[in-house]
């Protein structure tokens, strides 16, 4: 199996905007072998403005599902999780809080529906599911959520094996599985902690290393730029996502089939590294 390369762990998107792709310079990647293990977080932000961006996440996802099975390992043990950049209000009331992964929608805009536990009884997918129709029902999750959009906590509230909702999303993340973190939301992150602690955090929880993590972020392009940049994100998400050695970011109001072609090369070069 060959050809495309891959890295990712972090996909976030936004609305502001619109402007060319940022992306790495990268140097040439040893051969890829195979990743037969892969865990895919997509952190979604609820908030009034989403509407759009969820849809055209939920269109655009069979294309990134293409093509991580391109170019992982035939066969590749799939987890799929998505929560949102709050507490969300949908789930059932012992998994509604910050982090946990989402099995049901309600309110204006969502897939309003009872989407898990999943083929396999968990609270994540897995390749067990038809995923296309099954990431449709969980990442609809409407727009009623919190104008505070917190992505970067979300990230770790959903993957800390000591955070609060743990319990909810057990079995999701695994030692040996390459992971990759897609965010989607239009505003600024407003999480109460540096974004650089957040990805130390989360080198943390992956053994020490980034090796295995892949930062894809689609966010909002219509922060004032100090640098004389033609395209500027969100700080924070920017800081958080050029920690990591494989790393992405485009603008949320960008071509979802390029963005995506973009983030397998990515997921391709963590699986180089590994």
């Amino acid at each position: 199996m060959g050809g495309r390369r891959i890295a990712c762990s972090a996909l976030l998107l936004c609305s502001c905007g619109r402007g060319p792709l940022w992306f790495f310079d990268e140097p040439e990647r040893p051969e890829r072998r195979d990743c037969d293990e892969a865990d895919l977080l997509f952190v979604i932000d609820d908030s009034p403005s989403m509407q759009i961006h969820q849809r055209d996440l939920v269109e655009n996802f069979p294309v990134f599902l293409d093509g991580v099975e391109r170019i992982a390992a035939q066969g590749t043990d799939l987890h799929v999780g998505v929560t949102t950049t709050d507490a969300y209000y949908g789930n059932p009331p012992v998994c509604a809080t910050f982090g946990a992964l989402v099995t049901q929608t309600v309110g204006a805009n969502s897939s309003n529906a009872t989407c898990g536990p999943y083929a396999e009884g968990a609270n994540f997918m897995t390749s067990a599911d038809p995923l296309p129709e099954t990431f449709a029902c969980a990442a609809k999750v409407g727009t009623l959520g919190d104008d505070r959009e917190q992505p970067l906590a979300a990230v770790l509230a959903a993957l800390d094996p000591t955070a609060p909702a743990a319990a909810c999303n057990a079995g999701f993340l695994r030692d040996e599985a390459i992971l990759v973190v897609v965010l989607l939301t239009d505003e600024g992150d407003q999480s109460p902690s540096s974004a650089e602690r957040f990805a130390l955090d989360l080198r943390t929880i992956k053994g020490g290393s980034d090796d295995a993590i892949a930062v894809v972020s689609l966010v909002d392009d219509g922060t004032p730029c100090s640098s004389g940049s033609e395209t500027c994100y969100d700080p924070r998400i920017a800081t958080f996502t050029r920690s990591f050695s494989h790393g992405f970011l485009g603008s949320i109001d960008g071509d979802y089939a390029e963005h995506f072609d973009r983030a397998v090369d990515v997921v391709a070069d963590v699986c180089a590294a590994e």
